[in-house]
């Protein structure tokens, strides 16, 4: 493993890590974005696609766990 796939190791744990601490999905889906970045540079993708799989699956997985956060709310 290079320098980036560290850095998104060491990411992922520290965001699992805070999600732990913290009430309410918050980091849960920054963690599965950093996770999908660190397989992005295992397998040698461009810095910016491992950026873009970051964001992207952040983004999607932010709203799929709000939508879930917000219906167990209303029961």
């Amino acid at each position: 493993m290079d320098l980036e796939s560290w850095a998104w190791l060491v990411l992922a744990v520290i965001l699992f890590g805070a999600e732990v601490l913290s009430p309410g999905l918050l980091m849960l889906p920054f963690g599965l974005g950093a996770v999908t970045a660190l397989v992005a540079s295992v397998v040698s993708a461009d810095p910016l696609w491992q950026w873009v799989a970051f964001f992207v699956v952040s983004s999607v997985s932010m709203v799929v766990f709000q939508r879930y956060v917000v219906r167990r709310k209303r029961r």
